[in-house]
C-alpha cells in the first residue's frame, strides 16, 4: 500500500505545498507507525480524525484490526499509546479497555483495565490487565472472569490464550449462581487448580476439581469435563439436582447426559440422601419425523421398605397422523401407593393415564380416548372403583348463512363406557 493510498483511505488530503500542518503531522505519524513496505507485514494502518461530537481518534487496520480511542500518541520508546474509552475490533473479537500500548517490534498489546473482551454475545472476559498479540487471540490475561452464555461464570487468577482455540486457566472458581457483595459465597461452585477451555469443541476440562455446597467441600474429582452452557448435544454432567423431603431430608443427584445420534438421548441421574436412600432416575427421549416419545422413571432402595426395590415409570408421546389427526398418550404407573409422594414426584391422590386420538378443525372437533384411573388413597379399593373408561365425542358446527335468519347449528354426539374389576358390597 502506498502512502497516498493510506492517507486517502483515511479521508485526509494534504497539498505538496504543505498548506495544512495536520496533514503533515498525520503523515509523519503514519510513517513512524507503518513499517516501510514490503519488508514485513506488521500493521497497515489508515489514520483519521472523527470530528462529530467529542474529539476522538480512529485507527483502522487494513485486514488486521481497528482501534478507536479518545487520545492516541507515540511515546519516546516508539510505542503507540491509546487511552480513554479504547475499543479494538479484530474479526468477531472486540476489546474495550481504559488504556492500550502497542509495541510494533514485538507485536504485543499491553492493556490496562478494566477490560472487557468479547467474542460474540456468548463468550465475554472481564479482567484487570492483559498482554495480548495484535489479533487478540494469544497472550496472558490476569484477574479475569469468563462469562459463558450469561449462565456460567469462571473466575481465574490467570488466563493464557493460545491461537484463539484454547484458554488455559489457573486457580479457577466456576459457578452458575449469582455472586455479589451481599452474597459472596455461591450455593454451589467448582474449584480447580487448572482448567482448559476448548473454544472450538465448547468444552471445559477441569484438573484437580473440588465441588462445594455453600462453601463446604463435598466431593473431589481428579479430572472433570463440562460442556459450555447452550451446548445441547454434548455428553457430560448437567447441573446438580436437589430434593428436600420429610422422609429423606436433603438428597443430591448428578445427572449425566448421553446423546444417541441427533434425535435420541438418555439422561441418567443417581441420587443419594438420608435414611440410606439410593436411587437411579432415567429419561429416554426419541424424536421422529412426525412426533416423539419420552420414557422416564426411577428405581430406588431405602430403609422405609428395607430389602425392596421400588420405583415408577412414565411414558408419554405425541404424533401427527394423516388428515390432521393427532395421537397422544400419557401413562404413569408406580410400584405402590406411597412411592410418588415419598420421593416428591407428585402429590396427586388419584392418577390418570390416557391414550387420545383427536382432530380439531375450525368447525369440527373429534376425540376418542381410553382412560385409566388408579387411586393412591389408603382407604380406596381400586378393585371397586372404575379403573378403565372409554370416551368418544364428536362436535360439528354448521353455518346457516343464507337460510332464513342465518346463524349456526351445533351438533354434538358423545359416548362413555367404564369398567371396574369388582362390584361393591
Amino acid at each position: 500500500m502506498r502512502w497516498d493510498q493510506v492517507m486517502g483511505a483515511a479521508g485526509i488530503r494534504h497539498s505538496a505545498q504543505g498548506r495544512t500542518g495536520l496533514g503533515r503531522s498525520l503523515a509523519r505519524l503514519a510513517r513512524h507507525w507503518l513499517p516501510p513496505p514490503p519488508t514485513r507485514p506488521v500493521l497497515a494502518l489508515a489514520l483519521g480524525i472523527a470530528l462529530a461530537g467529542a474529539p476522538a481518534t480512529m485507527l483502522r487496520a487494513q485486514q488486521v484490526a481497528s482501534l478507536m480511542a479518545d487520545s492516541v500518541m507515540i511515546d519516546r520508546a516508539g510505542r503507540l499509546v491509546a487511552s480513554g474509552a479504547v475499543e479494538v475490533w479484530h474479526g468477531s473479537v472486540q476489546l474495550r479497555a481504559d488504556r492500550i500500548s502497542f509495541d510494533r517490534r514485538s507485536g504485543q498489546l499491553t492493556i490496562a483495565g478494566p477490560i472487557v473482551l468479547s467474542d460474540g454475545p456468548d463468550r465475554i472476559i472481564v479482567a484487570d490487565q492483559a498482554d495480548l498479540s495484535r489479533d487478540l487471540r494469544e497472550g496472558i490475561i490476569r484477574g479475569a472472569r469468563l462469562v459463558l452464555d450469561q449462565q456460567l461464570q469462571v473466575a481465574a487468577a490467570r488466563i493464557e490464550r493460545q491461537d484463539g482455540r484454547d484458554d488455559q486457566m489457573t486457580a479457577v472458581i466456576a459457578s452458575s449462581c449469582r455472586v455479589c457483595a451481599e452474597n459472596p459465597t455461591p450455593l454451589w461452585e467448582i474449584r480447580a487448580d487448572r482448567v482448559r477451555h476448548d473454544q472450538q469443541a465448547r468444552q471445559l476440562h477441569f484438573e484437580r476439581a473440588q465441588f462445594r455446597l455453600g462453601g463446604v467441600p463435598v466431593a473431589y474429582v481428579p479430572r472433570l469435563r463440562l460442556p459450555e452452557p447452550g451446548l445441547d448435544r454434548s455428553p457430560g454432567i448437567l447441573s446438580p439436582r436437589f430434593r428436600v423431603t420429610s422422609d429423606f431430608g436433603f438428597s443430591l443427584g448428578l445427572p449425566y447426559f448421553i446423546p444417541i445420534g441427533s434425535n435420541r438421548d438418555l439422561t441418567i441421574t443417581p441420587f443419594a440422601g438420608g435414611r440410606g436412600m439410593m436411587a437411579l432416575a432415567f429419561r429416554y427421549r426419541h424424536a421422529f419425523r412426525d412426533g416423539g416419545i419420552e420414557f422416564a422413571g426411577q428405581l430406588s432402595r431405602d430403609q422405609l421398605d428395607a430389602g425392596r426395590v421400588r420405583g415408577y415409570a412414565h411414558l408419554r408421546g405425541l404424533f401427527r397422523l394423516r388428515n390432521d389427526f393427532r395421537l397422544s398418550f400419557d401413562l404413569l404407573a408406580p410400584t405402590d401407593r406411597t412411592y410418588l409422594e415419598t420421593y416428591g414426584i407428585t402429590d396427586q391422590a388419584r392418577l390418570s393415564s390416557d391414550v387420545t386420538l383427536e382432530r380439531i378443525r375450525r368447525d369440527q372437533a373429534i376425540r376418542a380416548r381410553v382412560l385409566g384411573f388408579r387411586s393412591l388413597r389408603a382407604d380406596d379399593d381400586n378393585s371397586q372403583v372404575p379403573s378403565l373408561a372409554l370416551q368418544a365425542d364428536w362436535e360439528e358446527r354448521i353455518g346457516l348463512h343464507g337460510i332464513g335468519p342465518g346463524g349456526a347449528l351445533r351438533l354434538r354426539f358423545g359416548a362413555l363406557a367404564y369398567q371396574r374389576p369388582a362390584l361393591p358390597g
